[in-house]
């Protein structure tokens, strides 16, 4: 019998995270149960990429930067089914994550970069990673709202027993590009899906009554813990 240490590691650490806060999980049946499907989150707090993998109804292969984990996590990154987005070939990252969600995973996305060190918008430029990979797998989004996952800081944890609330969105999948390897094809793919994960956050914030998270950044590539 062949050993998922992806779904393993998750049935570790799912309930360890439940301990230590009090997990809240919305809309987790939106999650189509099988087959490729790229989820995208925002990115406010240091357990963001954490609770993506391992708090929703399947196991979740998460694109992480370099050196956002500890030493030691980060030999495990292979067994977690994480991807880490290499700085001097983000490309064969991306193509990984394709080739993840075309075999049938689900992938999962931080489309406004990596975590700032600070609370507040970002004047980033909008990057096509989360577009690229949606369009070359032609999968369909989920957007998630990851709220109350950061201390006083975006680089700090939530303080023990705090509130976390994951919200899943209805699945939808952007309009197709006529010409998928143009650049400015792919930027559409990407507004779409920003705009998207922008009015889902609006929504999921008011229901449950969250104010505590900074706004939607520009879109981007990735980013993790």
């Amino acid at each position: 019998m062949t050993v998922s240490w992806p779904a393993s590691l998750r049935n570790v650490l799912a309930p360890v995270l439940r301990r230590a806060y009090r997990v809240r999980v919305t809309g987790a049946h939106r999650v189509p149960r099988s087959g490729g499907v790229l989820l995208v989150a925002n990115h406010d707090g240091l357990v963001d990429a954490t609770l993506l993998a391992v708090c929703g109804p399947r196991p979740v292969r998460v694109l992480t930067e370099p050196g956002a984990a500890a030493e030691a996590w980060a030999r495990l990154t292979p067994l977690t089914g994480r991807i880490v987005l290499r700085d001097d070939s983000p490309r064969s990252s991306l193509r990984e994550a394709v080739r993840a969600a075309r075999a049938g995973d689900a992938v999962g996305m931080f489309p406004e970069g990596p975590l700032n060190e600070s609370v507040g918008p970002s004047l980033r430029p909008t990057l096509p990673g989360a577009a690229y990979v949606q369009v070359r797998a032609d999968v369909p989004v989920v957007c998630v709202a990851l709220l109350g996952t950061h201390g006083a800081r975006p680089t700090d944890p939530p303080p023990p027993g705090a509130e976390v609330d994951l919200v899943f969105g209805e699945p939808f999948c952007p309009a197709s590009p006529s010409d998928p390897f143009r650049a400015s094809s792919l930027q559409d793919v990407a507004e779409q899906i920003r705009q998207r994960l922008a009015d889902h956050l609006r929504v999921a914030r008011a229901r449950t009554g969250r104010t505590d998270a900074p706004g939607l950044r520009a879109a981007g590539d990735n980013g993790a813990l």
